[in-house]
């Protein structure tokens, strides 16, 4: 039942997005979806109605690839799926969300819609790699123990980025200074160095670059390619100029070290300790971002 504008005619409804044409699907014998026509526009919103075993379960089915009709066609954006699998349809832009489920209660429509989206693509490969270098990873952590790198400890935000800053006229206003959530509260109210701070800006970079690339390539994945190296180098371009200014302005401070290879290993070991942060961040709240992370450790160990 598409919920449509009262003054638009059918004639002006954009061409069908979703098709359903003389479709058939059986269980076995049982006929359930009979000569099933309709249509989804373009940013329609439609509703199936109907009581138990009526087929809704069934359609939607048929609409995944979980069940194959018999016979007719359904098509999405102009071209039959009939023999299309499911994981294919999902990079297509076809979502399922679980109504009522409580699969993800905490997570935005939107957000469960990118859950819904979801596919392995290269992700598992990816953690592979990194959990085959937590040997390296930990010792990383470990060398630093025995640097003797001078920097002062003191108050800092705790979890900047991005998100927390607003642009004010000429100004920009810094918000929440409680920390990252995730971490114990006593850890939260500790003097920290202020380049954990410059860490958690830098990898909000990344996050700036990635994420609109995941957000748009859910539609169109063929583009996944071709954008990567232009975000990769947005984020670069933008993290180098922030470092430089940084620096600058802050040249003489008591909390930056004296050279400035003490400083990049030190800045190195915070974008790391936030990098592993933020993986279990987004495993816990946004599994389909975790890929963002896991790519931000590998960088740091090319």
């Amino acid at each position: 039942m598409p919920i449509l504008d009262e003054q638009q005619k059918p004639s002006q409804r954009s061409p069908p997005l979703l098709e359903f044409k003389d479709v058939n699907t059986y269980y076995g014998e049982l006929h359930v979806l009979k000569s099933v026509d309709y249509s989804v526009g373009q940013g329609e919103i439609v509703c199936l109605l109907g009581g138990n075993a009526c087929g809704k379960s069934t359609t939607m089915k048929t609409i995944l690839g979980l069940v194959k009709p018999k016979s007719g066609a359904v098509t999405y954006a102009g071209a039959c799926i009939n023999d299309l699998p499911t994981a294919e349809r999902v990079k297509r832009g076809i979502a399922p969300v679980p109504e009522a489920r409580r699969l993800f209660p905490r997570m935005t429509v939107l957000e469960n819609l990118e859950m819904g989206a979801f596919t392995r693509d290269d992700v598992v490969e990816i953690a592979a790699t990194v959990l085959s270098l937590r040997r390296r990873l930990l010792d990383q952590f470990s060398a630093l123990r025995s640097d003797n790198i001078r920097s002062l400890r003191t108050r800092i935000h705790g979890d900047y980025h991005l998100g927390q800053v607003l642009k004010v006229k000429t100004d920009f206003v810094i918000l929440d200074f409680e920390g990252e959530p995730a971490r114990p509260l006593a850890y939260r109210r500790g003097k920290q160095c202020p380049l954990k701070d410059v860490a958690g800006m830098l990898r909000s970079f990344s996050y700036a670059a990635h994420a609109s690339r995941i957000n748009y390539t859910t539609r169109r994945p063929e583009d996944v390619a071709r954008l990567d190296p232009w975000a990769q180098l947005w984020e670069h371009s933008v993290a180098a100029e922030f470092l430089r200014a940084y620096r600058n302005t802050a040249q003489g401070a008591e909390f930056l070290p004296l050279a400035s290879a003490d400083l990049r290993r030190l800045l190195d070991i915070f974008l790391l300790d936030k990098a592993l942060y933020e993986v279990l961040y987004e495993l816990n709240s946004r599994p389909n971002w975790v890929r963002i992370p896991l790519l931000g450790i590998l960088s740091l160990q090319q």
